[in-house]
């Protein structure tokens, strides 16, 4: 926060501006018994933002965009390289070559959360996804799911509810995206 102080008589003002974010009251004027009309301000940051500077999103949708969209196109690579490969080479493909474990990345109000999806061990025409928030390491798995997004949207969601539940984030700007269940 910076001030900004004309003076020091009767009627003076004071400006308060915070870093990139809101602020209320952010002025005060010298009253004549020596006091500020306001105390200090109390800076608030923009929706969907925490952090001391604010430098954090609270947006489950954000986080989940990150995540899914670094799915697709990890997905896309995958597939354009096995099928270069067969047309080139005419190589036999093992069956676990396309059922290659994904691990992907996001962050939530600071904490750096990893997915994991993979074909399920029994049914390989479903998925299961596991979130894991990796500074407590706190996790939830979701499985058989016919594709990987909903598995983990909805390992994503268990996740973003069960550390709601213990204090450990905050609730997000956007909790109707949040999935219903597991």
């Amino acid at each position: 926060m910076r001030l900004l102080i004309a003076t020091h008589l009767v009627q003076s003002w004071l400006t308060f501006t915070c870093l990139c974010f809101q602020q209320r009251n952010n002025y005060s004027i010298c009253l004549s018994n020596g006091s500020w009309s306001y105390h200090s301000p109390t800076c608030i940051c923009p929706p969907c933002t925490v952090g001391k500077l604010c430098e954090y999103s609270a947006s489950f949708q954000k986080t989940e965009s990150k995540i899914l969209n670094r799915m697709v196109s990890y997905v896309r690579v995958q597939i354009i390289h096995v099928a270069a490969e067969l047309n080139r080479y005419m190589l036999y493909i093992e069956p676990n070559v396309l059922f290659n474990v994904l691990f992907l990345q996001g962050t939530f109000a600071g904490h750096q959360i990893t997915c994991k999806t993979r074909r399920h061990s029994i049914n390989l025409l479903k998925y299961d996804c596991t979130c894991v928030d990796e500074e407590t390491r706190s996790s939830k798995k979701c499985t058989s799911y016919f594709k990987k997004s909903t598995a983990c949207r909805h390992a994503l969601s268990a996740l973003f509810k069960r550390m709601m539940e213990s204090g450990i984030y905050p609730m997000p700007c956007d909790p109707e995206k949040l999935a219903s269940r597991c």
